[in-house]
């Protein structure tokens, strides 16, 4: 059993990203360990797929003691709800869109940064991301978009991406044409209507692409 080094306060930030051209408002937690001496890491965690609104760390999901216990070991953790989840009014959360996850975290890390003195936060220069599943996915699209594109911002001293879909083509299509029964069917469509959201084109009517009465 782990004993925590380190009160913490946890807040839910509101802050911009990008979408579909523009800006839309996201939420996320932020955590962070009191009474801190030295400089702190950073830790952006992306958590793993839901379907609930609410189900998302800011809102008290159980992914939300993940953020609460690197926090308690010394760490600041920004952990983003996404886009179209937690406090967002986007209808659909745009499920497996590398970009707007990414920047869903990168901008509650800026929003971090931004309050630093305000919340006394002590940052330092390390950043880890680090997710499970979904999540795992974030974390290696946050890297990909860091490193060529926002390198002067932030420097990613390591990563974790966990157990996340990373061929997503080849694992839905092999599994739909195997015969075998789907155990988690509803990750295709809601994919499907992700990628309909964001990029458009893969049909005019749901019923072109799923059979009645599915």
């Amino acid at each position: 059993m782990a004993t925590p080094q380190y009160d913490v306060d946890l807040y839910r930030v509101i802050h911009n990203t990008e979408y579909k051209g523009g800006f839309t408002e996201i939420s996320g937690v932020l955590a962070v360990p009191k009474g801190t001496i030295c400089k702190v890491p950073l830790m952006a965690y992306s958590h793993g797929t839901v379907i609930s609104k609410t189900n998302v760390p800011s809102y008290g999901s159980d992914e939300s003691k993940i953020a609460l216990y690197f926090a308690s070991e010394g760490n600041v953790v920004c952990a983003t709800d996404y886009i179209g989840l937690g406090s967002s009014t986007v209808d659909l959360h745009p499920y497996m869109h590398g970009f707007s996850q990414a920047h869903s975290s990168l901008n509650l890390m800026r929003a971090t940064r931004e309050l630093d003195d305000e919340l006394d936060i002590n940052l330092g220069n390390q950043v880890f991301s680090f997710g499970y599943s979904q999540g795992g996915f974030v974390s290696a699209m946050l890297v990909k978009y860091i490193e060529p594109w926002y390198s002067d911002e932030f420097s990613v001293t390591a990563a974790a991406p966990m157990s996340g879909p990373y061929n997503l083509h080849g694992a839905q299509y092999d599994m739909v044409n195997s015969g075998l029964p789907y155990a988690t069917p509803g990750y295709l469509p809601y994919l499907i209507f992700s990628y309909q959201m964001m990029y458009g084109g893969l049909y005019d009517e749901v019923s072109d692409i799923f059979k009645s009465p599915y």
